[in-house]
């Protein structure tokens, strides 16, 4: 179950590298940091086996402290493209390509299916990412 939130957590912030020490105290915040860092690496470890047997690459790299999902890889994230969908609609709609615009908001309303990772309910790290989505 932890490595499926890594890989959440990991998916929503694609865009930079995390630090060991964030994911630790994201999801082991009680743990003393040892007990935190050997949770980690089970969880990446299984993580990496789930992913490694779908794509030949190394899928989740570790450089400078940091982890970070493979930029190398396409990975298609159904969030990403709903904020380049809502951007361009704006865009559209401020240069007033009304058309343009209407089509972009469509493209994301499709992609909208519901709150981010609605099945959990244990976790409140997304949440602001959750809210913002919602507000879109």
């Amino acid at each position: 179950m932890k490595a499926r939130a890594v890989f959440q957590y990991l998916v929503i912030h694609a865009d930079r590298p995390v630090r060991r020490e964030t994911l630790m105290e994201t999801f082991w915040p009680r743990n003393t940091r040892n007990s935190s860092r050997n949770n980690l690496n089970v969880a990446l470890c299984s993580l990496r086996h789930t992913l490694q047997n779908r794509r030949p690459r190394t899928c989740v790299l570790f450089t400078e402290g940091c982890y970070q999902l493979n930029p190398g890889l396409v990975w298609q994230v159904d969030q990403t493209a709903f904020l380049v969908d809502i951007a361009a609609a704006r865009a559209s709609e401020a240069a007033g390509c009304t058309d343009k615009a209407i089509k972009a908001y469509g493209r994301a309303g499709r992609l909208y299916r519901g709150p981010l990772f609605e099945d959990d309910t244990t976790s409140e790290w997304y949440l602001p990412s959750r809210r913002h989505l919602e507000e879109l």
